[in-house]
């Protein structure tokens, strides 16, 4: 699959997403990177990843509960998921880690197989908008590219609009089981674009 050009979507945001609201007169367009990332804490079925105790937190999280940024309108377009583990020898208690320091890794190799043969699940706004295998966003090996020139981009874009709730849920298959020397995080980058009124002097 092509991917989309910065053209494509804003074409895409002005005549379809935002028709009549969208100007390129009048607003500006930003590349978005928006971040969560959490100790996985339970296998088997559907784990939300993000809820009402989520803050926004530097290097951790870029959400408000399950609600984007106030000021994002726009478009969200692919996703990349890392994976990351610390062992439990000297860190007893999980909830003093932050995933801020955790080495995070995209490459296939890197994750358990029951995380790969799991699924990420995007709901907006309520409505399910993504499932897919955890496989399908994972690189063969280490990429030195900026991870938006590799993450896995949806064949249809998510219309977002500033205060969504976007609720992020891992589905892990029946029988899978944590890491008994290790605490196991994971991490999904959303990738997007926003518009934004121009400031005028």
């Amino acid at each position: 699959m092509s991917r989309k050009s910065t053209k494509d979507l804003v074409a895409v945001l002005g005549n379809v997403y935002f028709k009549g609201v969208y100007d390129s007169a009048k607003h500006f367009i930003q590349e978005v990177a928006l971040l969560h990332s959490t100790r996985i804490s339970a296998v088997g079925g559907e784990q939300r990843l993000n809820d009402a105790n989520t803050s926004v937190e530097v290097g951790v999280s870029d959400f408000n509960g399950t609600q984007v940024p106030s000021d994002f309108r726009g478009l969200i377009r692919g996703l990349a998921v890392r994976y990351g583990k610390l062992t439990k020898t000297n860190n007893p208690d999980p909830t003093a880690i932050s995933p801020a320091t955790i080495n995070f890794s995209s490459k296939r190799s890197d994750f358990p197989a029951w995380l790969r043969n799991s699924e990420v699940v995007i709901k907006a706004s309520g409505v399910e908008a993504m499932r897919m295998r955890v496989e399908e966003f994972l690189t063969a090996a280490d990429k030195d590219e900026v991870p938006s020139e590799w993450a896995k981009e949806f064949e249809k874009t998510i219309k977002v609009t500033g205060g969504q709730d976007i609720e992020l849920y891992l589905n892990t298959a029946k029988g899978a089981t944590l890491d008994a020397d290790n605490w196991e995080f994971i991490q999904l980058v959303i990738y997007g674009l926003k518009f934004g009124d121009r400031k005028t002097m």
